[in-house]
């Protein structure tokens, strides 16, 4: 009795839950500028361990920011993901791999913000510069490993949209195109460097952010479509 009650107050607003999907993927968009201590170009810099100590110790409360932001931005899209999902009544083995998949997400957006407010505590308490460079190296990495998850998670998605077909078919294609780049990026660049840090990093960002920014705008513009053969515009 209760799913019911909810399946039918979810189908009666169906173009709010769209609308607010759109809302969260652009906050979250306008999130990633929040930076006041321009960590995002400080880890992917070629950095000395006093330089990053300097840094470090002069930019804690911004750092701190930054790390409340990854959380935040993880928590936003965990959170899209989810009520669009539920937008184009995704059922079974799909939605519950997304639905686990965007929960990893969330987690990991948090983790790495402990790790980061950890460097800003540590540079903060004038600890070791060892501590401060491996928390500094610690950050870095862990913006490589959630890739995955978001893979998983889109991927699910745009083959429930698909099978929906509550959606276009494009945005449901360029979801996977999106997270086959995210699922191949760390494999990729492990074996021309043996590194995860390389182009492939900035490459699947920007695949990442094509697909937010369209399936953004299509929630504000027009967020119910009604089901309609793959490939056939809806009239």
């Amino acid at each position: 009795m209760y799913l019911l009650v909810v399946a039918e107050w979810e189908d009666g607003r169906r173009p709010l839950i769209g609308r607010l999907i759109g809302v969260l993927l652009l906050v979250s968009l306008a999130a990633s500028f929040v930076d006041p201590a321009g960590t995002s170009n400080k880890l992917f810099a070629t950095l000395s361990t006093r330089q990053i100590v300097d840094w470090a110790a002069h930019n804690q409360s911004g750092i701190s920011v930054t790390g409340f932001v990854d959380g935040l931005q993880n928590s936003l899209l965990a959170v899209a993901v989810v009520l669009l999902i539920r937008l184009i009544r995704g059922r079974g083995i799909l939605a519950a791999a997304a639905y686990v998949s965007v929960a990893a997400f969330m987690a990991i957006g948090w983790v790495k913000a402990g790790t980061t407010w950890a460097l800003a505590d540590t540079a903060e308490q004038s600890g070791s510069d060892a501590g401060v460079v491996a928390l500094f190296k610690l950050v870095h990495v862990m913006t490589f490993t959630d890739g995955f998850c978001f893979a998983i998670a889109l991927g699910c998605v745009s083959a429930l949209i698909l099978l929906t077909r509550l959606l276009p078919a494009p945005i449901a294609w360029l979801g996977f195109v999106v997270a086959l780049v995210h699922f191949l990026a760390v494999p990729t660049q492990l074996l021309l460097t043996g590194t995860v840090g390389g182009i492939t990093g900035p490459i699947s960002v920007v695949f990442a952010l094509s697909w937010l920014v369209a399936m953004a705008v299509l929630m504000l513009v027009r967020p119910v479509w009604e089901p309609t053969a793959i490939g056939t515009p809806n009239q």
